[in-house]
């Protein structure tokens, strides 16, 4: 708006300019003859005419000045306006990068984030697996442990079995050589008694012959006679008495060396007395 008013009062300064030179040197000029009033007419109309040219030579060179400065104007805006958007575009563009960035280092921090977490996942799965592998590898040794207690304590137990069986046969064969052993000698013995007895045995008066009783005699380790009792009588009582006397006289009775033998003898035994059929 302040460029079309300096222009306009340009405008009418040059039309002022113009017209003091025309009127300046109207007056200087020598007068003309006479001529017709229709000439001077005509010749003040064509300097109208040649006066109006020159103003609008003028107003079409302002005109076309004033379009050149608008154009250069215009063209000033759209550069200004071109760069401005040239610098907007840029600046998008830059806050789209930023923001195509930031977007990148969030996903890129999100998959280092899944990464590491499917990492320590990954671990602890690992983890676990060792741990149960070292149970179930601690569970078989201790399994396989036992078993071998196991089976060491039933091959143990097989072979005390075994030794104790053996130990038992030979036992059982030692006690059965003892036990014949210790018949004998109490066989033996027996009638080293009996003889004994007998020789100490006096024969009452009035009694048949084929007599005999049973008696119950208990010794000592030495011999001694502690006890006698008939259990099964002759049915004579002189021949029964007799017999204990006998017995009595016959101490200490030959005691047989074997241990078993003379704990049978010590504990009672008994002694069958029929002196004739010695």
């Amino acid at each position: 708006m302040k460029k079309d008013y300096t222009a306009l009062v340009y405008a009418l300064l040059v039309h002022l300019l113009l017209f003091s030179l025309i009127i300046f040197n109207w007056d200087k000029l020598p007068l003309p003859a006479k001529k017709p009033v229709i000439e001077v007419i005509q010749a003040k109309a064509v300097d109208s005419h040649a006066y109006q040219e020159k103003i609008n030579a003028i107003q079409a060179q302002k005109k076309r000045e004033k379009q050149q400065r608008q154009a250069a104007i215009a063209k000033e805006k759209a550069k200004a306006r071109a760069k401005r958007k040239k610098a907007q575009e840029k600046q998008r563009q830059a806050a789209l990068q930023k923001k195509k960035r930031a977007i990148q280092r969030r996903k890129e921090q999100e998959e280092k984030r899944k990464a590491a977490a499917r990492e320590q996942k990954e671990a602890l799965q690992q983890k676990k697996k060792e741990v149960e592998r070292k149970r179930k590898l601690a569970q078989q040794r201790k399994q396989k442990e036992a078993q071998q207690r196991k089976e060491q304590q039933e091959k143990k137990l097989l072979e005390q079995q075994r030794i104790n069986a053996e130990q038992a046969k030979q036992e059982a064969i030692a006690k059965r050589r003892n036990a014949r052993k210790v018949k004998r000698e109490i066989q033996r013995f027996t009638v080293m008694m009996q003889q004994q007895i007998t020789r100490s045995w006096i024969r009452p008066h009035n009694t048949s012959s084929g007599l005999k009783c049973t008696l119950e005699v208990k010794i000592t380790a030495t011999g001694r006679v502690t006890m006698i009792r008939i259990i099964e009588s002759s049915g004579n009582e002189s021949f029964d008495r007799s017999a204990e006397i006998a017995v009595r006289k016959a101490s200490p009775l030959p005691v047989p060396k074997n241990q078993d033998a003379a704990t049978l003898f010590q504990q009672g035994f008994k002694l069958i007395f029929a002196p004739d059929g010695l």
